[in-house]
């Protein structure tokens, strides 16, 4: 799923979003939000997956392909601060900072494909953001308030 050009429209102009993870991941998570969504939602999407044993420059290269197939306009998602696919994007950086968050969860990355049609760049950027805390509810507190317990 690293390949955002298969049925790219030239006219579409969604932000592009890009998933860097450990493992398979990524993918995972592209396939999920198409059942939510549909596979029409994943269009302008990719997922680079850090593969097992993988040399680090190799994957460096695959993120700097996809990125670059992305363009300007482009959200990317990592898994978590400080792994090997966050040490990439911050390597890929230095020519130039793109929209980025780490920690990608579901509700995050459903939250990009709804808003991504409304909203690019900066804007994109906080909402999802700003989303990250609304998909994260201490179950026990909840439940405990609705039957009662602990």
């Amino acid at each position: 799923m690293a390949n955002l050009a298969n049925g790219m429209d030239q006219t579409d102009t969604r932000t592009a979003i890009v998933i860097l993870t450990h493992g398979e991941l990524g993918e995972a998570l592209l396939r999920s939000a198409s059942m939510v969504f549909g596979a029409d939602a994943l269009c302008k999407t990719a997922a680079v997956c850090l593969h097992e044993g993988e040399d680090p420059d190799v994957y460096l290269g695959r993120v700097r392909e996809t990125l670059e197939q992305a363009g300007d306009n482009c959200l990317v998602f990592v898994d978590m601060y400080g792994g090997t696919p966050f040490n990439t994007l911050v390597k890929l950086s230095r020519q130039r900072i793109p929209w980025a968050v780490s920690g990608v969860s579901m509700p995050l990355l459903l939250e990009a494909l709804n808003l991504r049609n409304m909203m690019s760049g900066r804007e994109l950027l906080d909402a999802v953001y700003g989303a990250s805390s609304e998909g994260i509810i201490n179950l026990t507190d909840m439940l405990s308030k609705k039957f009662g317990g602990t």
